[in-house]
């Protein structure tokens, strides 16, 4: 297991704030200082001292910044009772609520919140969070250890001499369990059964996130498009965080319907901390038809280790015939001839699609960072491509241009604005802490809201497919594009599963449908 980030001045552990105790009834609290991204990690790890009983739970809480809707996650919460003889606890993020569906959260954690507690019956409350079954098990304190029919005690006490757990005597008149002391010169135990009401106390080694594994596997781009015999090349880097080598095997995980063969290093070795560069490539097939692709995982299995094995999807995509996402080509020649017959159409289109065209000025990208273009700006852009696609008017290309590379402009375009995604933060201490200094802003297109966003970027897309095989587009600009939109893709793939439900939902679901259809881009 590796230990990635540690965990350091903590405010709740008793004697040091790096590696004091935790104590029954005391919240141990650890405040990033800034938001964290947690979704590289799979999992948080105690390294704890002898806990000396088997009735002790560690609750954990991680809270991500409290945003002023109902459907954000406001906290997700796992809980795990400690193994008598302590030792690494490892908790995974799968064991907390909300892991799987609603997990965008993880990339904005506030704080971890550390409790121990003794055993209790488990109730759900109005928010589906547990909670302990009494007020006063909630507020840490205590009762007798002892069952009071039988006044029997479990394992109370450790040998320091031997480390065997023994059981304290018992008055069987009063049910009182007698103070056992222990050495603390030859155990690192506090008062392993406390007198009633005296809190327990755990001794805190470590605490870290961790990946689980020193081996990792990473895409560096998921997704290649092509014609029909292009070979195609994807890109993985394997990664040993170890400091033992590893030899790898490498193998795919077939169906039995895959269309291509793909070729690869069959065996790898990585020495201690190595990350390696490695390419998968295959000659895309005819039997892929034009706008289809071909999802393929591969893995690599660390020979003679006992460390899972590590997967990876790829995705090999055949390039579609330009343009068809509002029209193919023969359905806009049969727009052309419609409109020199129908003078009552043909005069419809000037009102609304020409005199658009013949007012539009592409504007230069905004002064500000935190967006490219006013959001109005948008309905002329179509307009404009449908004008120039039915007149074939080389000024209405030219503003579509000039749209475009201010869309990408090296200085000011869309990769290089920065925009909190959080607009609903309760008080200005988060706001700071999350938004204004956000070590994770996202690229924003157009000045409106979210909606806004996805309506801009799906026309974006409309008119980028008008223009997708017209000289004038470059392969630099063609470049820029694709990492616009892979951006924006990632981004729209993590927005979908932040628990938001409204109408930004259906027009993420419509680009992420469209824009790999179209343009063979895929997260990843």
């Amino acid at each position: 297991m590796e230990l990635e980030m540690e965990l350091r001045e903590w405010s709740g552990l008793v004697g040091s704030a790096e590696a004091g105790y935790l104590q029954e009834g005391v919240k141990a609290v650890y405040e990033f200082p800034h938001t964290m991204d947690l979704r590289d990690y799979d999992s948080i790890v105690f390294r704890m001292g002898t806990v000396g009983r088997e009735d002790i739970w560690l609750d954990v809480v991680l809270l991500p910044l409290k945003i002023g809707r109902p459907e954000f996650v406001e906290r997700a919460a796992a809980s795990v009772c400690l193994p008598a003889e302590g030792g690494i606890c490892r908790i995974p993020f799968t064991a907390f609520d909300h892991s799987r569906i609603v997990n965008a959260h993880m990339k904005y954690i506030d704080c971890v919140e550390v409790l121990i507690r003794r055993e209790h019956v488990w109730e759900s409350d109005a928010s589906g969070m547990r909670k302990a079954a009494t007020e006063s098990e909630l507020s840490g304190s205590q009762g007798s250890a002892v069952d009071p029919e039988n006044c029997e005690v479990q394992k109370v006490a450790v040998n320091p001499e031997n480390c065997e757990v023994q059981k304290a005597a018992v008055d069987p008149e009063n049910c009182e369990v007698q103070k056992v002391e222990v050495d603390h010169e030859n155990s690192d135990m506090q008062k392993v059964v406390p007198e009633p009401g005296d809190p327990i106390r755990i001794k805190v080694e470590e605490i870290s996130f961790s990946t689980g594994t020193v081996f990792h596997v990473r895409a560096i781009c998921a997704s290649r498009s092509g014609e029909a015999g292009q070979r195609l090349v994807w890109k993985a880097a394997l990664e040993n965080c170890g400091v033992r080598p590893l030899l790898l095997a490498a193998s795919e995980n077939r169906s039995g319907r895959e269309s291509f063969n793909l070729e690869y290093n069959r065996k790898i070795r990585l020495a201690p901390g190595e990350t390696l560069e490695v390419e998968i490539s295959g000659i895309l097939p005819e039997e892929i038809a034009p706008g289809g692709f071909e999802a393929r995982v591969l893995q690599w299995v660390p020979c003679g280790e006992n460390l899972p094995e590590q997967c990876l999807t790829i995705y090999a995509g055949r390039k579609p015939v330009h343009p068809f996402l509002l029209h193919r080509e023969k359905a806009w020649s049969y727009l052309k001839e419609l409109l020199e017959r129908d003078t009552g159409l043909a005069r419809r289109f000037r009102e609304e699609y020409g005199k658009a065209a013949e007012a539009f000025k592409a504007p230069l990208p905004a002064e500000d960072r935190s967006y490219v273009y006013v959001s109005e700006t948008q309905d002329s852009f179509l307009k404009t491509a449908v004008a120039w696609k039915l007149t074939g008017k080389e000024e209405y290309l030219e503003q579509l241009l000039a749209y475009f590379r201010g869309f990408l402009d090296g200085e000011k375009g869309y990769l290089h604005t920065e925009h909190p995604y959080f607009q609903f933060i309760r008080s200005r201490e988060e706001w700071k802490k999350g938004a204004a200094a956000c070590p994770f802003p996202v690229h924003r297109a157009c000045s409106a809201g979210w909606v806004q966003e996805g309506e801009f970027m799906a026309k974006m897309a409309f008119v980028y497919d008008l223009l997708h095989d017209r000289k004038e587009f470059t392969e630099q600009m063609h470049r820029e594009m694709e990492r616009c939109m892979r951006a924006y893709m990632e981004f729209a793939e993590w927005r979908l599963t932040d628990g938001d439900g409204n109408n930004f939902s259906w027009r993420r679901l419509r680009l992420r449908c469209i824009l790999p259809v179209c343009f063979r881009i895929i997260p990843g």
